[in-house]
């Protein structure tokens, strides 16, 4: 049984015990690009030998195909929380043209990630720790 599955027993993945990140405190945050439609989020499949759900015509974003995602990342990271979110830059976060894309969280506003995990995570999703960038979250 994972790691994820033992301690949130019930729960689809870790992440659903928790609200939103546009709905934690307002503070800068690490982060790594999701890429355009999830595509760096959704690599984590194919990591672990799991076909691309966009590739079977299947829909992305079913709980399913995140779950998956989550679950695999919160146990190889050995209990590192992970979200999905909108967000800009911590240096733009002030201009009205501010950009906002998908972002990977690392960590709760409780939890921040170890070098090995944000590593991990980084390695699973196709990027490096040199990606990782200080981010707010926002409501998309």
């Amino acid at each position: 049984m994972s790691l994820a599955k033992q301690q949130y027993p019930g729960w689809g993945c870790p992440q659903d015990v928790y609200p939103p990140a546009s709905h934690w405190p307002v503070q800068p945050y690490e982060a790594l690009p999701g890429g355009e439609n999830w595509q760096h989020f959704f690599h984590v499949l194919t990591e672990i030998g799991e076909p691309l759900p966009i590739l079977q015509g299947k829909k992305p974003f079913s709980p399913t195909f995140s779950e998956k995602v989550f679950n695999e990342l919160f146990d190889r990271t050995n209990g590192l929380i992970v979200d999905r979110s909108m967000g800009t830059p911590v240096e733009t976060a002030n201009s009205p043209d501010r950009p906002v894309f998908p972002v990977v969280i690392l960590g709760l506003p409780t939890q921040t990630a170890t070098d090995e995990q944000k590593k991990i995570v980084a390695d699973l999703m196709g990027l490096k720790t040199s990606d990782i960038i200080k981010v707010y979250a926002v409501d998309s």
